[in-house]
């Protein structure tokens, strides 16, 4: 109050002086008092202690001197609003606001008496407050360990000092670059806790630690070196055209072949794309490879969607890390296909849809039927729907029809079984024999199933020669006479589809020629009367005067003919015979129609 009692003392003063020249003078007072409230706060989030003045009374205009001590000492600082530091004095103005807030210096936990002492030249106020710091400090090792063995870096943290059982916020980067990674822990079963490091480019880093709590917080920079593990991969999709697929090329261009690399990947950001090694064995989405035997290795890329896609791969080992982008595209859909037959008709025809995948595309397609390709047109589902093939004439019974299609990209296969019905019960065949040259032989008639037909033939023709024998005789009757007997066989055999043909069976009347043309020599008897007038005088006689031929004559023909075919349900050889007699398949038969089932 030393400047209070000064002014109004001086004040004085001058009403005396002033009563000596006048009678009357009046004298105006000014109350330059003000008065200051002042609290100490604590931020937990922060672990700060904030100093918060408040003018409560007193003139805007003023600039106060603000003096400051902590138990009376000069180690503390305040920290206004806007980042200026005070040590131990300063002024502050409160014209525009009746109430400042400062930052108050880190202190040593207990008990401690901050001192203001705040002052116009005319007037002063002192405040004490008295507070208590709690110690939430705690203190860390920090250290970055190197494994030897696996090359890798781990961040080591070891509790030295503060509660074991309090919950820690460990958090970390690499060169305080993202991602930070963070890790709540406690130390009550050990003291130590280990991070491993992610893989790093080769060089000088830096792991930035900050460990807090909620009222305490400690950072660290911990210098650490990453040794040249590296290497480089160089990745390449390329579409094979035979086997119509796309085709990964992973290339080793520098780094050692005796590591092993992890890969992963995906494809526009998800796994729907798999790959296959080149056993066929499809991988995970994450997988290992080495580089022993070879610096490529190829993968197989399944079906995907029409358009532009983007492979992502992730490669590393222990203590690098590749990431490698490759673009590729694929020009056609996924499709797939069914089909049906239909058998009512006069011909079995196969009904093709396109279940799925693009009409407008010309599909390349081959009609397998029992395994065998029988033809190969070109399908366009958007000119119509349901592509119908009518198939060739097929035998009777089961049968597996196929249709396979390929847009240049993707082979897709379907197949349906079916029963063929018997659309040509009959094989007609006539017997005949040509006059003009002789032979036997048969007509036959449409054969649609390529039946393999069997003919076996033989003919054995039986001749007769009689001749004369005497040399001398009286009598004609007494002439004498022999007889021979011949056969002579031919036989002919042959196989083959035929139809509309026809086919020799064998030449009968060559054999029969040879046969009449035989022939045994015969005596030729010439006639002598005796002398006289022919009436018992003399004596008649006959004597042989030389020789002739004598043909033998056709007896007896036996023709066999035996006809088999292949087995085909339902199918029946028509045998109509125009030769005559004959043994047919066994059986004695002269005429008519035989029916031989097959």
């Amino acid at each position: 109050m030393t400047r209070i009692i000064r002014t109004i003392y001086m004040a004085m003063a001058s009403l005396c002086l002033a009563a000596t020249t006048s009678c009357v003078q009046e004298f105006v007072v000014t109350d330059h008092s003000f008065e200051f409230t002042a609290e100490v706060t604590y931020d937990e989030s922060e672990d700060l202690h904030r100093l918060t003045l408040t003018r409560v009374s007193g003139l805007e205009e003023n600039e106060y001197d603000i003096a400051f001590t902590l138990d009376g000492q000069s180690g503390v600082s305040l920290t206004d609003m806007d980042g200026r530091v005070h040590e131990g004095s300063f002024s502050e103005r409160f014209a525009d606001v009746s109430a400042r807030t400062y930052t108050i210096s880190k202190m040593d936990p207990g008990e401690h008496t901050l001192s203001l002492d705040i002052s116009t030249e005319e007037y002063r106020q002192q405040i004490g407050i008295v507070m208590v710091v709690e110690d939430f400090s705690f203190d860390f090792d920090t250290k970055v360990i190197f494994d030897e063995n696996s090359k890798t870096h781990s961040l080591e943290v070891t509790l030295k000092d503060g509660s074991p059982a309090d919950s820690y916020t460990i958090a970390f980067t690499i060169d305080n670059k993202e991602p930070r990674k963070t890790y709540q822990e406690t130390f009550t079963e050990e003291i130590v806790k280990t991070y491993e490091l992610s893989v790093q480019e080769p060089g000088e880093h830096t792991v930035n630690v900050q460990i807090s709590t909620a009222k305490h917080s400690q950072k660290a920079d911990l210098p650490y070196k990453v040794n040249d593990y590296s290497f480089k991969m160089q990745a390449d999709i390329e579409y094979d055209a035979e086997n119509l697929s796309h085709i990964l090329f992973l290339s080793l261009l520098d780094g050692s072949r005796d590591d092993t690399y992890t890969i992963s990947y995906t494809v526009d950001g998800g796994h729907s794309v798999k790959l296959k090694d080149i056993s066929g064995k499809e991988l995970g989405v994450s997988f290992t490879e080495d580089f022993k035997d070879a610096t490529v290795r190829s993968y197989d890329l399944s079906r995907a969607e029409k358009g532009k896609h983007t492979m992502k791969m992730i490669i590393s080992t222990r203590n690098y890390s590749q990431t490698l982008e490759i673009p590729y595209a694929v020009d056609a859909l996924p499709f797939s296909i069914h089909a049906e037959m239909e058998t009512s008709g006069s011909s079995s025809v196969m009904m093709l849809t396109l279940k799925e995948g693009d009409a407008a595309t010309e599909y390349n397609a081959s009609i397998i039927l029992d395994g065998k390709t029988i033809a190969s047109p070109k399908v366009n589902f958007s000119k119509n729907p349901i592509f119908r093939y009518t198939l060739p004439t097929t035998r009777p019974g089961k049968h597996d029809v196929s249709a396979q299609l390929t847009d240049g990209y993707t082979v897709e296969k379907t197949s349906v079984n079916y029963s063929e019905p018997v659309r040509h019960p009959y094989i007609d065949i006539t017997l005949k024999h040509n006059d003009s040259n002789g032979k036997h032989y048969m007509e036959i008639g449409s054969n649609p199933y390529d039946i393999e037909l069997s003919f076996k033939t033989s003919l054995t023709i039986t001749g007769k020669s009689t001749y004369c024998t005497s040399t001398y005789e009286y009598y004609y009757s007494d002439i004498t006479y022999a007889s021979k007997t011949k056969t002579l066989s031919d036989s002919n055999s042959s196989s083959g589809i035929y139809g509309g043909d026809s086919v020799t069976l064998i030449d009968r009347d060559a054999l029969a020629l040879k046969m009449t043309s035989s022939y045994e020599m015969s005596n030729i008897m010439t006639y002598f009367p005796g002398d006289g007038d022919g009436e018992c005088v003399g004596i008649d006689e006959y004597r042989c005067t030389g020789q002739e031929r004598a043909y033998y004559k056709i007896t007896k023909e036996d023709l066999k003919i035996d006809i088999t075919g292949e087995k085909v349900t339902g199918v029946t050889l028509r045998i109509k015979n125009n030769i005559g007699a004959m043994t047919l398949n066994g059986k004695s038969n002269s005429s008519g129609t035989t029916n031989i089932s097959l």
